[in-house]
């Protein structure tokens, strides 16, 4: 089959090409799942409790699927297919509609790789916004499109043999063309009765005037406020969408690789963690924005809050543990405290899961430890393990309370940052003036200076 086609050279390589591209992103496409659910490889934790598959975030993701979807269909069944590994006689069309597919597929895909560039980065979420727009208009017009489909039943021309899906498919194509000009109303309607040809030409004529004039316009118009509202918006969703690229990127590294890349070596040759990762930036060295600033203080805040919640539930555990028993696990438990403790960001919606690990492993601790009873732990979990639990709800419902009154509050703030921008252009405005006029009075000064030098001589 490949040896009768008169281009099968160029066809071998471009197939063995496009197989060796599908093995190597599927292998980087399984590392990052092997990263992103690095606990299922083991089938429980710690605790005990079966990790689920469904955990995952890599799985939950829609493009993820996608790319898995593409790179198997290429890899297992588009080239054995084409290379007649698989004897079977399919019609030249299925090649050429899945070959059409995975091409448009392969380069929609290949736009990920513009996440990380510099001026374009931002276009990505940007799009986002926009395709919300387009599926808003594609819902007022459809049911036009559909109805106008329908009316053209009557008068659009079709071959003889024509079924009725054939006529209709007919009729929806010029309804849907008409939207963006295309009329050739003498090539698609062909009447005999002269009345029903002037109703349907006027038909064409208002749905030109209602799709192509109002709501192609519209849609413009929708367009072109989502850009000019979130182009301040769409630059920091590139950067989330940056940070996201180098996350998939962590991901897929082997761990060894991982260790490279984040260690150096010192004088003497050991590794050691590449000062990035904890070297403090001043705020002076950076052009923050007041949104910044809030959102590095509302950090500050949640990470103190957390602090103060550990420490009091730490105090709490030791005051109830007896002295003995203390003396052989406090160490194990502080250390367990501590590891929560200096986590370097805490998103306190996670609060109670996260607090419910921390109650497992000190269980786990306590449980080994000798001369613990029964009633013990029968107290710990009626008085102690509850308080990790109301705890962790707190915080979690204090963070909704936040997220929800600034979503309430959001035009507010918009608002009041106009303001204050208003109100330092006026500033600078009025500083400007004051300048301008202290330099006129200044040379008008020295000019009646002169001209009274002038006259005394």
């Amino acid at each position: 089959m490949l040896k009768s086609c008169r281009f099968w050279p160029f066809k071998i390589v471009n197939l063995t090409l496009l197989f060796c591209t599908a093995l190597y992103f599927l292998s980087t496409e399984l590392r990052e799942l092997r990263g992103d659910t690095a606990a299922l490889l083991d089938p429980t934790d710690k605790s005990g409790q079966r990790v689920r598959w469904s955990s995952s975030t890599y799985l939950t993701s829609f493009v993820n699927w996608y790319r898995l979807v593409v790179y198997l269909i290429i890899a297992i069944g588009y080239v054995p297919w084409e290379i007649g590994a698989y004897e079977a006689n399919v019609p030249t069309f299925w090649h050429v509609c899945l070959s059409t597919f995975l091409s448009l597929s392969l380069w929609v895909l290949s736009l990920e790789f513009l996440q990380v560039h510099p001026t374009t980065g931002y276009l990505l979420p940007m799009i986002r916004g926009l395709l919300i727009d387009v599926g808003n208009f594609i819902l007022l017009y459809g049911v036009l499109q559909w109805g106008l489909s329908c009316a053209y039943l009557h008068i659009v021309q079709h071959e003889p043999d024509a079924t009725g899906f054939g006529i209709w498919f007919r009729a929806f194509t010029f309804a849907y063309f008409v939207l963006f000009g295309e009329f050739r109303l003498d090539e698609n309607f062909k009447s005999d009765d002269s009345v029903l040809l002037t109703f349907f030409r006027i038909l064409a004529q208002i749905q030109a005037a209602i799709a192509s004039v109002l709501l192609m316009n519209m849609l413009i118009a929708m367009m072109n406020k989502r850009v000019l509202e979130g182009l301040e918006k769409a630059k920091i969703q590139a950067l989330a969408s940056y940070a996201n690229c180098i996350l998939r990127l962590e991901m897929a590294m082997s761990p060894s690789t991982q260790t490279k890349v984040m260690h150096l070596a010192d004088v003497d040759g050991h590794e050691c963690l590449n000062p990035l990762f904890f070297t403090p930036l001043a705020r002076t060295e950076v052009a923050l924005s007041p949104d910044d600033l809030v959102t590095l203080d509302t950090l500050k805040t949640h990470q103190l809050s957390w602090r103060r919640v550990l420490e009091s539930l730490q105090s709490l555990l030791l005051e109830e543990l007896e002295t003995p028993l203390l003396e052989t696990c406090e160490q194990q438990l502080t250390a367990q405290f501590s590891l929560f403790l200096h986590k370097p960001h805490v998103n306190l919606l996670s609060a109670p899961r996260l607090l419910a690990q921390l109650v497992l492993s000190l269980s786990a601790i306590l449980s080994t430890v000798d001369g613990l009873r029964p009633h013990h732990m029968a107290h710990l979990e009626q008085h102690v393990w509850p308080a990790f639990q109301a705890k962790g709800a707190q915080l979690a419902a204090t963070a909704r309370d936040a997220l929800n009154y600034e979503a309430a509050t959001g035009h507010l703030a918009v608002e009041r940052q106009l303001r204050a921008m208003d109100e330092r252009h006026q500033r600078q405005l009025e500083a400007q003036q004051a300048v301008f006029a202290e330099q006129l009075q200044t040379q008008r000064l020295a000019t009646d200076a002169q001209l009274m030098a002038m006259e005394r001589r």
